[in-house]
């Protein structure tokens, strides 16, 4: 009796084991949105619809796209009289490259000038430039394949 419960006990964990595996395959692949302003925009793909910015969000000069959430866990920021240092973290379940698109267009917006625009193995860096500042964005995607955006305003060191 004692081997049949235990052997019920593994199997139980097995086959959640399996699930769990074939969830996580799965979870990367991109899937429908259920967004109604998604759905079409002049016969635009979903995937290709600008994604909306959020109306209010920590630093008035940085864009966040409307369906991304800061992680406050890992972000932090300071502003003085010398100036401010952003360190701020955001995931959501939205499409990396519709992200990509988010900032190169809504950063301008901000007044922030674009300066570069890389992508190396799945994670794109943009480097923008406002005043002394300069903005960095890394888009990639986490363990459980949500979109993360960081952040990074510093002011660059003076050349020696």
């Amino acid at each position: 009796m004692k081997i049949m419960e235990e052997l019920g006990k593994w199997s139980l964990l097995l086959v959640g084991l399996i699930f769990f595996l074939v969830a996580l395959a799965g979870g990367c692949a991109p899937t429908a949105s259920t967004e109604p302003l998604d759905k079409q925009a002049a016969g635009t793909a979903s995937n290709q619809v600008p994604l909306s910015p959020q109306r209010i969000t920590v630093v008035p000069d940085l864009p966040v796209p409307a369906r991304m959430s800061i992680k406050r866990s890992i972000s932090f920021g300071y502003e003085g009289a010398g100036g401010r240092t952003i360190d701020y973290t955001y995931e959501g379940w939205v499409d990396i490259s519709r992200v990509h698109r988010f900032y190169l267009d809504q950063m301008p917006v901000s007044n922030w000038q674009f300066l570069a625009d890389n992508y190396v193995r799945g994670v794109y860096t943009l480097t923008f430039r406002k005043d002394d500042e300069i903005c960095t964005v890394i888009i990639s995607k986490n363990t459980i394949c949500m979109t993360v955006a960081r952040l990074l305003i510093q002011k660059p060191q003076p050349s020696r």
